[in-house]
């Protein structure tokens, strides 16, 4: 008895692999890297691959018009996988977070052909929904072990970490929250979420999870818990006041933070040097200063929340008057 030959796709065994093997594999035919096509190479991978190769041979625009008219679901695609737009960081979250072709299409406003082709070509994330790691690695392009956040610029990986972590429903919400300020054409940033018109509960989470997890943020989390949990043991009122201090703190660090400028929180000098005692010993080598670490103390980010405290106060005292 004779059997069945298959192939396995080499995702199925390669945590190394890309997003965009399939792509890469194109080019390489296109490119005359690779002369024999492979099993797993289906009808996508030579459309795209004579589609890039008809591009590469042309030389005058007319001919390039003509490659492009040739293949119009092709060139539709890389030339959406090129957009740095609203519409582009949706649909790689909502890939991530396990939705249709039809779905995405309905919300995103493009064909179900177009969020096909683009995830098998570009984004091929399907297979390894339920691999975290290797999402965050190749997807989002994040160390697995360390937190170093999210740049201004960087919307379609916050999202995706949404996507990973809390699904559709989590993506429909901070989607949304963001399509309040943001037109759909335009290039989303982080920084939009810390409109007026967002609520300060929404500000708060996305400061906290994009400002990276460092030392000097781990003093900071230090110092606001603590106040939290003195909170807590006073009463509701307090607590909940101290919640939205602690979420005004982390959306003003934020802010630096997505400005590229260091936090508004005054570094430790390094202690003096030691010297070695007398009546024998080593005296010790200088430590150079690039490699001393200045980290804010308690008390400096404790002047920080206090700060940022009594505006809050001043804010909700002037709220009430004009309410009165």
């Amino acid at each position: 008895m004779q059997l069945e030959h298959k192939s396995i796709h080499r995702w199925a065994y390669d945590p190394f692999c890309p997003i965009d093997f399939r792509l890469q594999d194109a080019q390489r035919l296109a490119e005359g890297e690779r002369t024999k096509w492979a099993d797993e190479d289906d009808p996508l991978v030579l459309d795209c691959a004579a589609y890039l190769k008809a591009l590469n041979a042309a030389t005058t625009a007319r001919e390039r018009v003509s490659a492009r008219a040739r293949w119009p679901l092709i060139r539709a695609t890389i030339d959406f996988a090129e957009e740095n737009t609203f519409r582009g960081a949706e649909v790689r979250a909502r890939l991530l977070a396990g939705q249709s072709d039809r779905q995405i299409a309905a919300r995103c406003k493009v064909r179900p052909k177009l969020v096909g082709h683009f995830e098998r070509l570009h984004f091929a994330v399907r297979h390894a929904l339920k691999a975290r790691d290797y999402l965050v690695k190749h997807a989002l392009g994040r160390d697995i072990f360390v937190d170093q956040g999210f740049g201004d610029k960087e919307v379609a990986e916050f999202w995706g970490w949404c996507a990973i972590h809390g699904g559709v429903a989590v993506v429909d919400f901070m989607v949304e929250r963001l399509r309040d300020v943001v037109a759909p054409g335009n290039e989303p940033t982080m920084m939009a979420y810390f409109d007026r018109r967002v609520p300060l509960a929404v500000q708060g989470f996305v400061a906290s999870h994009a400002l990276p997890y460092n030392e000097p943020m781990a003093t900071v989390w230090y110092t606001c818990g603590l106040r939290s949990s003195e909170a807590r043991a006073k009463g509701d009122e307090d607590e909940f006041f101290e919640r939205d201090i602690q979420r005004r703190v982390l959306v003003r660090l934020a802010r630096h933070h997505f400005a590229g400028k260091p936090l508004p929180i005054p570094l430790a000098a390094p202690e003096p040097e030691k010297r070695a005692a007398k009546g024998g010993g080593k005296q010790q080598k200088p430590v150079s200063k690039s490699k001393v670490k200045l980290l804010p103390t308690v008390t400096e980010v404790r002047k920080l929340v206090q700060e940022i405290g009594d505006l809050a106060t001043a804010e909700s005292h002037a709220a009430s008057k004009s309410t009165d």
